[in-house]
């Protein structure tokens, strides 16, 4: 007896409606950032099928039309495209299913400013296919041109051709499905971006926090749309989906900062007699910093010295110059230790008749060069690192000065007694380029150094230890002989002698502490050596 056949179960089936889905979001990495920092922060752009299979092809682009949409209304205006981050399988647990046939970029011509004559390029290196099925090694703009010329970029995903050897794991979408099918907008692409300084649509306007960009009314907010396309065939040219995502981040402004430090060491300094020589005159050390406290980047930072400006209490109005002649420079920063392009050093007057050095040029210059500068000012440029937190970009410059016999002013000789000070100005100063927009900021550094009348003095000192020894011990012994010189004149040279005939021990002399047995009373004979000359002002000698 054969059994019924149950009717079929009846199903009916309902339209998807596109406004219902939601398969793209977009979310900056940060809220905020400072506005002519360079800075750079990623996105994260979420996507999925929204539960749906059978997509033959899903292309995640950013910006959603690049082609048509202008620069002023473009996140890529104030940013560039920096690289595409590899995709984990923590980011995307669906990409071991799926391949990305290609990544693509949209670029201008060089030197356009209109999106209408972009075009969709493969990109230069690109990993895809051979080395994006089931995985995603990120993607890198190389060189300045490529991110001067992108405007945006499109990653397509197709079904991998190898999906059956990685199937088995429960929820896994069956071969020939398309795309696999998610929910939740769990896959994740995360494009990193860099801050521009100026604009892409008018390089002759700096980007700036006061600025309104594409979110009319808000100054300084700058949205940016990311657009999610879907097609049932790989080679289909019509969406069956097109859905876009914002998110927008605000620029900050700081203003620009500078610090500055300033030493003169080497004093007092002994006026010389009248006979003594101009080369025989002491010299002395000025050491001179500029630090970037911005936390932004900035295009200048200067140090001028002297300065004699008036800036109200303690000011030094005259020039060290009239009393010193500079000797050379020690110490200049070079500029790529700030991030800096170059460094200019400026001399008045010129010596040999050229004023402008660089960092090298000016370090070789000697004492014959220098006599009749009285005036400097060096001047780093480019885009100067920002400050951050302790990483405070410093640029020092040290140079050596040697007292005059005459001031130039006046053919005056130095008068112990007196104090000859020295102003230096520090500047930081950024959009130096754009004159309506130019920020600067000062700090000003006064260092003395005290002129004496000619002398000098010496303070000997000399302990044993221990202080006594008792027969038939024969030590050892240490003897410290110690000096230290005053002035107030500095010291070239100090000697320590130890000759006197009854010591135990000699400096640098043959002498040895020993019983005799000839002598009763234990009084040292001269034997062997002990102690030696050293360079500091304590000489220990150890005695046996």
């Amino acid at each position: 007896m054969r059994k019924p056949v149950p009717s079929a179960t009846r199903c009916k089936l309902f339209p998807v409606d596109p406004d219902g889905i939601d398969p793209i979001a977009k979310a900056w990495d940060k809220d905020t950032v400072t506005a002519r920092s360079q800075e750079q922060s990623g996105a994260t752009l979420s996507w999925s099928t929204s539960g749906y299979s059978g997509t033959g092809r899903v292309e995640i682009s950013d910006t959603q039309d690049p082609a048509t949409t202008t620069l002023a209304d473009s996140v890529f205006d104030t940013w560039d495209l920096v690289r595409i981050d590899p995709i984990t399988g923590a980011q995307d647990p669906w990409l071991t299913y799926d391949q990305i046939t290609k990544v693509e970029l949209f670029q201008l011509p060089a030197g356009s400013t209109d999106p209408s004559l972009g075009t969709w390029v493969d990109a230069p290196g690109d990993p895809c296919p051979s080395a994006c099925d089931g995985t995603f090694p990120g993607y890198a703009l190389n060189s300045d041109e490529q991110r001067a010329t992108t405007i945006g970029f499109r990653l397509t995903y197709v079904e991998s051709p190898t999906r059956v050897d990685r199937l088995g794991t429960p929820g896994a979408p069956p071969v020939g499905s398309g795309v696999a099918a998610s929910t939740g907008n769990d896959r994740h692409i995360h494009p990193v971006f860099q801050l521009r300084d100026v604009r892409r649509s008018d390089d002759a306007v700096p980007v700036v926090a006061d600025a309104v960009y594409n979110v009319a009314g808000e100054p300084g907010v700058v949205s940016n749309t990311v657009r999610a396309t879907g097609y049932w065939n790989i080679a289909d040219t019509e969406p069956i989906l097109t859905k876009t995502a914002a998110d927008t981040i605000l620029l900050l402004h700081v203003p620009v900062t500078v610090d500055a430090t300033k030493t003169w060491t080497g004093g007092p300094l002994g006026v010389p007699a009248e006979d003594v020589p101009q080369s025989a005159y002491p010299t002395s050390r000025v050491t001179l910093t500029a630090s970037n406290t911005t936390p932004a980047k900035i295009d200048e930072l200067n140090i001028t010295d002297p300065d004699t400006s008036d800036q109200g209490g303690g000011s030094c109005l005259t020039s060290p110059f009239d009393q010193f002649n500079l000797v050379g420079f020690t110490t200049i920063t070079a500029p790529g230790d700030i991030g800096a392009d170059a460094v200019n050093v400026h001399l008045s007057p010129a010596p040999n008749g050229v004023a402008d050095y660089d960092r090298a040029g000016a370090l070789a210059l000697t004492e014959g060069d220098l006599a009749e500068v009285t005036a400097m000012t060096i001047t780093y440029s480019g885009r100067i690192d920002a400050a951050a937190g302790a990483a405070i970009p410093t640029a020092t410059v040290s140079y050596d000065v040697r007292l005059r016999a005459e001031s130039r002013s006046g053919s005056q000789p130095p008068q112990a007694g007196s104090a000859v000070c020295n102003q230096s100005h520090a500047a930081a100063s950024d959009m130096v380029d754009f004159p309506t927009y130019t920020e600067a900021a000062d700090a000003y550094r006064n260092a003395d150094i005290d002129l004496v009348a000619q002398g000098i003095d010496v303070t000997a000192g000399k302990s044993f230890d221990p202080t006594t020894i008792t027969e038939p011990s024969i030590g050892p012994v240490t003897v410290t002989l110690r000096g230290q010189p005053s002035g107030p004149s500095r010291t070239v040279a100090m000697n320590l002698e130890d000759s006197a005939s009854s010591n135990a021990c000699h400096l640098l002399q043959p002498v040895r502490l020993r019983r005799s047995r000839a002598d009763h009373l234990g009084q040292p004979r001269e034997s062997g050596h002990c102690g030696r000359l050293c360079r500091r002002h304590l000489v220990r000698q150890r005695c046996r």
